[in-house]
């Protein structure tokens, strides 16, 4: 009897532990894209005026900054 209870306690601790893990884990795995720079944020008139300047391509191709969609 004892026996068996200790079976299925360690049984339901396993399946307890790897739920926990899942449920912990699972934001992380499900990360969504970050949004980057806000849309209209000053931030993009500096980068595209180092970019002018340096002649160095920056970070943020201009065909990945986010536009209004009216």
């Amino acid at each position: 009897m004892i026996n068996t209870l200790n079976l299925i306690f360690r049984e339901f601790s396993r399946k307890t532990v790897a739920l926990l893990v899942i449920a912990l884990a699972l934001p992380v795995m499900l990360r969504s894209q970050i949004s980057g720079i806000p849309l209209r944020a000053p931030a993009y008139h500096i980068l595209d005026r180092l970019d002018i300047s340096s002649g160095i391509p920056g970070p943020i191709h201009p065909e990945l900054k986010y536009y209004p969609r009216q």
